[in-house]
């Protein structure tokens, strides 16, 4: 009786998955490729009742006969169903990039068939042959349809398309040579992954190799750490960096250091506290360090160096599943130069840098059952923003369903699934008090960033979560546009897709992040390189990779250190993400050529941006406010109101770099507002004043 109590929930939450296949099939094939894939406002409550009732109806069939069933089986019916599904999602595409993507989402039910026909087992059974057999044939197919239609116009909905698809290109400017430089990683890691990755280090010559090895990659590190903060500095000193997204915090941590608060006047254009906007106390972490070295530029190199941070738990991690050190540290490499890691740091400071160590951090902590170390690391998480509960939820769910799979003691699987429990209920009530907050206090959260997949606006977050369970296929539509797509497979691919390669389905629950914050919405920067929202979502597909590592390395204690022949495989990884890396800094070499090819008119307008007291009210343009943020009044003029302020500004400065007619406009708004042209004018800055003076 224990033992079949035990197989009922991973068999019957396997069955509930294979009975909303089963419906997702019938409904895709019963709707038209208008309400698949572009307007989500053709789906109705009734037909979700339809759908829901369909679903358990199902359901309670399998579940009658669930006792006849194995794990196994039912994963095979897993893989086939969903492969059948992204087979018809593939052939009815209105356009190339959906089928990319929806070849991508099949890589895990084909590899989990081919694993097992790889697999030396004398005895395995005919069933489990066949079904290997019939979806690897599914995924082919996939492919070939793939292949015969790069050449697709793609057909776009002239009626709605809320999903944004669209017949751009895909390929354009430096990507192509982007795409071949991911191949190459993408070739290299696989070989690791095939080749290399089963083996573990006992032996003395081994522990001078693993030296070397990690000698390597602490280089690396400070090769990449260096590179970004100097991109990064010379950014700041060519006056590049505007108020939005990164003056505004650098005048939030000055208000930090003299007042202690987090007040800024350029976020809204009045003066209100950020924590209103985000709630992200975890920016005083950073704070001694800026009170000692008050510059902008002190806050670049901070975010870059708690990125880096993140190689640690990395380590940790790997060195508790007992990785090699040449498998560790291909994967310490990975998160090096990852493009989604690296470019987040693009776009100036945000809070979410703290995501990647501190989302590590926790998971080790969960792996090693510490609870207070563990409680820290999730209070300093929850610190950073109100959406980085959701990151712990997904964490908590894959400690429970996830990782409690993988231990063989009972009472670490309970108490497991009680620090899993613990951190999602945790993680719940502080999401919906924050956000609360935030809507009575502040200006609330950002849930219009979604608007795109509600059919039911009127009932919030749960007419999204009805949508995407009546339209799957939607979802994957507005996952996989041109310029999404284009993304998501530099992703993969310089991750080795080895995240995709995990055998054990509640893996995949950390993907959640990547879906939601990344590619599920239609808001242009969260999936785009050189914005913010990667820090969190890439950490856990790195940690993926770990986990698979774990799974298929040898569970010999006393296995034989690493041969030579394959040192070249790990270093030709590691070569291959160096080069990634080193020509993805290259795409910003502008950086340093604006600060060296202008040196005399930077350092002319930085000295005088400093010299005006801090006292006096400042109106300026958007590229000058970074270096005049050290004062309590200070608004960016394109997002301020001057005919309508009873703030009578002591200089109005507008940059003459940027577009002449802009410039044009902001000298007669300055004019007729009563403040004439200053002789503190230069080649570089006009200023005005008020003319009283």
């Amino acid at each position: 009786m224990t033992k079949l109590s035990k197989l009922n929930f991973p068999i019957l939450s396997r069955l509930f998955i294979v009975a909303y296949l089963i419906m997702t099939i019938g409904a895709f094939l019963l709707s038209s490729v208008e309400g698949n894939y572009f307007n989500i406002l053709m789906i109705s409550k009734t037909e979700f009742y339809y759908q829901l009732g369909a679903v358990l109806i199902i359901f309670i069939i399998l579940s009658i006969f669930h006792k006849y069933f194995k794990l196994q089986h039912i994963s095979y019916f897993i893989c086939f169903f969903l492969l059948l599904f992204l087979l018809l999602f593939v052939m009815k595409a209105p356009a190339f990039s959906l089928m990319i993507g929806a070849s991508l989402v099949a890589l895990p039910p084909m590899y989990y068939s081919l694993s097992s026909i790889l697999k030396r087992n004398t005895k395995r059974k005919v069933f489990d042959l066949a079904m290997s057999l019939i979806n690897i044939s599914i995924f082919i197919t996939i492919v070939i349809y793939l292949l015969t239609s790069i050449d697709m116009v793609a057909t776009i909905s002239t009626i709605l398309n809320t999903t944004n698809i669209s017949d751009d290109a895909i390929l354009y400017g430096n990507r192509e040579e982007f795409l071949i430089k991911s191949i190459i990683v993408l070739i290299a890691l696989l070989i690791v992954y095939i080749l290399g990755n089963k083996e573990k280090l006992h032996t003395k010559a081994n522990k001078y190799l693993s030296i070397a090895i990690y000698t390597i990659v602490a280089s690396l590190l400070i090769y990449q750490t260096v590179s970004l903060s100097m991109i990064m500095i010379y950014r700041t000193q060519s006056l590049a960096t505007p108020t939005f997204d990164f003056a505004l915090f650098v005048q939030m941590f000055h208000n930090m250091k003299n007042f202690g608060t987090m007040v800024t006047t350029l976020e809204r254009s009045v003066e209100l506290s950020h924590l209103s906007i985000h709630f992200s106390p975890i920016f005083y972490l950073m704070l001694p360090v800026f009170m000692v070295f008050p510059t902008p530029e002190t806050l670049q190199v901070l975010q870059i160096l708690i990125v880096a941070i993140g190689v640690i738990p990395i380590y940790l991690i790997a060195k508790t599943f007992k990785l090699s050190s040449f498998v560790t540290s291909v994967v310490l490499v990975i998160y090096i130069f990852n493009p989604a890691i690296i470019s987040s740091s693009f776009y100036d400071l945000h809070e979410n840098c703290f995501l990647a160590p501190l989302l590590l951090f926790v998971i080790y902590f969960i792996i090693r059952q510490k609870p207070i170390p563990l409680l820290i690391s999730v209070a300093l998480t929850l610190l950073i923003k109100e959406d980085a509960s959701i990151y712990l939820v997904v964490i908590g769910f894959f400690s429970i369903f996830g990782f409690t799979s993988r231990i063989d003691d009972f009472k670490q699987k309970r108490r497991n699934i009680m620090i899993g429990s613990i951190i999602i209920i945790v993680s719940v009530m502080y999401f919906l008090v924050v956000t609360k907050l935030l809507a009575n206090s502040g200006e609330g959260v950002m849930f219009w960033r979604y608007d795109n997949l509600n059919g039911y606006s009127d009932m919030g977050i749960l007419g999204i979560i009805i949508t995407l369970f009546q339209k799957p296929s939607y979802l994957l539509a507005t996952m996989f546009s041109p310029d999404k797509i284009y993304h998501l497979v530099i992703l993969m691919f310089t991750l080795g897709v080895i995240p995709l390669l995990s055998r054990k389905l509640f893996d995949y629950i950390l993907m959640i992040p990547l879906v939601v914050f990344n590619f599920a919405t239609i808001y242009p920067y969260q999936h785009q390189f050189g914005y913010q929202y990667y820090y969190g979502s890439v950490a856990l597909l790195i940690f993926m990779i770990l986990l698979v590592f774990k799974d298929n390395s040898t569970k010999n204690s006393n296995s034989v250190s690493i041969t030579y022949f394959k040192i070249p495989i790990y270093l030709i990884a590691i070569a291959s993400l160096t080069v990634f890396g080193v020509k993805l800094f290259e795409t910003k070499d502008f950086n340093r050529d604006n600060y060296e090819n202008f040196i005399t008119r930077n350092m002319v307008m930085k000295e005088f941006l400093l010299e005006i007291p801090g006292d006096k009210k400042v109106l300026a343009t958007g590229y000058l406010t970074t270096y005049l943020a050290d004062r309590e009044v200070l608004y960016d003029i394109q997002f301020f109101s001057l005919s309508n302020t009873d703030i009578v500004f002591d200089y109005i400065i507008i940059d003459l770099r940027v577009n002449q007619d802009r410039n044009e406009v902001y000298e007669q708004l300055a004019l007729s507002n009563g403040y004439v042209e200053s002789d503190l004018t230069n080649e570089y800055l006009q200023v005005f004043v008020p003319e009283t003076e």
